[in-house]
């Protein structure tokens, strides 16, 4: 079925002609590239594939998600999961884990406590491997980019080898995870929403369309891969900018999969950009 603002196709062919597309498109066996193409040059939201996981919790997010997007900002992993009703009570049973980011140094004990919870879900060397990776890169963006990036997001932050960094307490970072049996969903929210979510994804298809080489930084603000590692690693990345006031990106991975079915899996996409009103 499709509407305004769904389109549902059984070939990117079908895309052929069909312009302005609508926020959300389903469909099956897209490539990385199509998907992010449709995000960078058509403005589309939402990419959800047939042979992904939770189809219809993936397609109700996504009108969830235009509909009420502050409700997915509180409630990440209760929608995500499924849950489009979600409440606070029902967010925290979620929560394996939720925790305040008060200090850098934290973060080789989230890592630590991410692995004792992922492992229980998932016994793949490969998968805990890439979880633990794409956790890496979220808490160090949340600690060292978010607070400091220009608009453009071209300028970062300090070095990562700064040990004396503070965090401002009334601006602390969470870290969060969980699962449903399927996927473990883990998620990092800061309060700053200082993410420009078009730069983003036009470094992520930089990096899938050239030498991944030319696109690392490695001056100070670190390596400008790091999005691009996020993405790649999992199955369904979901990121919500509030401007000026959070940003939540959360990655899935399935847990029954080696790796190389996680690999084949084609990727589903959510964006949420909202932006404050003109006065």
């Amino acid at each position: 079925m499709s509407t305004n603002l769904e389109l549902e196709i059984n070939s990117p062919t079908e895309l052929d002609g069909v312009r302005p597309l609508p926020p959300v498109i389903i469909g099956d066996q897209l490539s990385t590239l199509v998907i992010l193409g449709l995000c960078v040059d058509d403005g589309v939201k939402h990419v959800v594939q047939r042979s992904n996981l939770g189809l219809l919790e993936e397609r109700q997010l996504s009108a969830a998600m235009q509909e009420r997007p502050k409700d997915f900002i509180k409630y990440p992993l209760s929608m995500i999961f499924g849950d489009m009703s979600a409440s606070v009570a029902q967010e925290a049973r979620n929560q394996s884990l939720n925790i305040s980011i008060v200090a850098p140094d934290m973060k080789g004990d989230i890592l630590d406590q991410l692995k004792e919870f992922a492992s229980k879900h998932a016994k793949r060397k490969s998968l805990l491997y890439d979880i633990t990776l794409a956790a890496d890169e979220l808490i160090t963006n949340a600690i060292y980019n978010a607070p400091y990036v220009d608009s453009e997001n071209l300028t970062s932050g300090p070095s990562r080898t700064v040990g004396n960094l503070k965090i401002d307490s009334a601006k602390m970072p969470r870290f969060f995870a969980g699962s449903d049996g399927q996927r473990i969903v883990i998620g990092v929210q800061d309060l700053f929403g200082s993410l420009n979510v078009d730069s983003m994804m036009k470094r992520i298809r930089r990096c899938y369309q050239t030498n991944l080489r030319n696109e690392i930084s490695f001056g100070i603000g670190g390596a400008g891969i790091g999005s691009f590692m996020i993405f790649d690693s999992c199955a369904a990345m979901y990121v919500a900018v509030d401007r000026g006031v959070s940003t939540t990106i959360c990655c899935t991975f399935p847990t029954a999969m080696s790796s190389k079915e996680r690999s084949a899996i084609p990727k589903n996409i959510h964006i949420l950009d909202l932006k404050p009103l003109l006065p």
